[in-house]
């Protein structure tokens, strides 16, 4: 009892002090990596030949549903907030990528068939711009698509997502 009321005048203070580290190994294979792989998938459903629409829809279709119940299932296991944390940028960008590629399979299945009521020469084959089938126009379209819109909308949302992550860490400290 004596020792307690020497402390209290004195006004002794301990300082407890803990170290937090962020898993990220856990994080990158858990989270990025499959979502990653899936959306790598989708995009790759754009190389299928176009003949193929069910199995491009089939394919793309499959895993916009199983990214978002990865992202239903990740959300589930963090805590409720009141603001949108960056995993669900991260998720959100994921399925609206997928979306974006099952509505540019249907543009180009639209595309092809107002292109089939005449018999002209394969696509490459002549070179005169009237005489080349519209079916060109698709390839061309399809091309620009998958080599320079998905890209360039995946690296750009990354160096944002980066740059909004660290300026994030930043404020922290």
């Amino acid at each position: 009892m004596a020792y307690l009321s020497i402390n209290l005048l004195m006004k002794t203070l301990q300082q407890v002090e803990f170290t937090l580290k962020r898993r990220f190994e856990r994080i990158v294979l858990e989270l990025f990596l499959p979502s990653f792989m899936l959306v790598a998938i989708g995009y790759a459903t754009l190389f299928i030949k176009l003949s193929l629409l069910q199995v491009r829809l089939t394919v793309s279709l499959t895993t916009l549903l199983v990214l978002y119940t990865l992202s239903n299932q990740i959300s589930k296991s963090l805590p409720p907030t009141s603001y949108i944390k960056l995993i669900d940028c991260w998720f959100f960008y994921c399925l609206f990528l997928l979306f974006l590629v099952i509505i540019f399979h249907v543009f180009i299945e639209r595309l092809e068939e107002t292109s089939t009521s005449k018999v002209i020469p394969l696509c490459g084959k002549s070179n005169d711009p009237k005489t080349r089938p519209n079916m060109c126009k698709t390839e061309r379209v399809l091309n620009i698509v998958r080599l320079f819109v998905v890209p360039i909308l995946i690296i750009g949302f990354n160096v944002v997502l980066l740059g909004v992550n660290n300026r994030m860490v930043l404020r922290k400290r």
